[in-house]
């Protein structure tokens, strides 16, 4: 494909993946209404409810990944870039960079575990209970990720020193 192409139809490769991918809602917009919030159960449920929304085979967006990004090394290289604008850039909060990235991949192992579970190996009963019940379950677990912080407000990794 010609790359004028994508950007004549989309404002980038960020805007194709999410079409292709047929997402409920784009995660730019996600990550801008939690971003700040230190909520994970907010952000699990907007996570969950942008894998929600039937492809047209009838399975989740999150199948489509996973399947995507096992089979091809540009599929990965392509998701991390999207992660990379389209959500980690609004939660940044200006703490060192190596830091941001054990958060930002503490984050992701956690999102990912969980659609994993839910929509590739649907596991009960993660995988029919409602997604508020779901996000509400996961979601300290994902605050503590958020803030890089045990359950008791110490860091688990000491923040690099500046």
């Amino acid at each position: 494909m010609d790359p004028a192409l994508v950007h004549h139809y989309f404002d980038g490769k960020p805007d194709l993946f999410v079409e292709v991918l047929h997402l409920a809602a784009d995660p730019r917009q996600v990550a801008a209404r939690n971003q700040g919030a230190g909520n994970g159960t907010d952000l699990a449920r907007a996570f969950l409810q942008l894998w929600e929304r039937p492809r047209p085979d009838g399975r989740s967006p999150f199948v489509g990944l996973v399947e995507a990004v096992a089979a091809s090394q540009q599929a990965s290289d392509g998701l991390r870039e999207f992660l990379a604008d389209r959500v980690w850039s609004f939660l940044d909060d200006g703490s060192d960079p190596e830091w941001a990235a054990m958060r930002h991949c503490a984050v992701a192992s956690q999102l990912f575990g969980l659609a994993w579970v839910r929509y590739i190996l649907r596991l009960e009963p993660f995988a029919s209970a409602p997604v508020d019940e779901v996000a509400t379950w996961v979601g300290p677990g994902i605050t503590r990720a958020l803030e890089g912080a045990d359950g008791c407000g110490s860091a688990v990794v000491d923040e690099p020193s500046a």
